[in-house]
């Protein structure tokens, strides 16, 4: 996970932001989610489909556990 963080930033960063609209789907937005916790500060808004928040994530799990 923490590769892909910095492969984050780097794209980020590469095109000349110092933020953005982060956009996850699927297991991005579980990257988003870190990226976001990780960098709040490049993070102006964060759209996530198809995952939920990462607590809920594994609430989810432990109730069929």
């Amino acid at each position: 996970m923490s590769e892909l963080i910095k492969d984050v930033e780097g794209v980020i960063e590469g095109l000349g932001y110092d933020s953005c609209v982060l956009v996850g789907h699927d297991w991005g937005g579980a990257i988003a989610w870190q990226f976001a916790y990780a960098h709040p500060e490049m993070v102006e808004q964060m759209i996530v489909m198809n995952i939920p928040h990462a607590a809920k994530f594994v609430q989810g799990f432990e109730t069929v556990i």
